[in-house]
């Protein structure tokens, strides 16, 4: 059974490989994380978004940001 977000199927669809590397770089810039959370999380995540202008993206950067910085541990720009 496919899970839907109001009446889409949760379904990507296809990108071309050079699309895919030109957003979203892996390497030295950018590494890929997955990370699962509750839907209501992910709800008011998509809120704040959607309030601030911003992405999901910058927010969970920012957060990860925040949590380096107060561990003292946040690596050189």
């Amino acid at each position: 059974m496919t899970g839907t977000l109001g009446n889409r199927p949760n379904q990507v669809p296809a990108t071309p490989a050079s699309d895919l590397d030109r957003l979203f770089p892996v390497g030295d810039e950018m590494a890929e994380i997955l990370y699962r959370t509750t839907m209501s999380k992910l709800r008011l995540l998509r809120q704040i978004a959607l309030d601030e202008a911003s992405s999901m993206q910058a927010l969970i950067t920012e957060a990860i940001d925040a949590l380096l910085v107060s561990r003292g541990r946040l690596p050189p720009a």
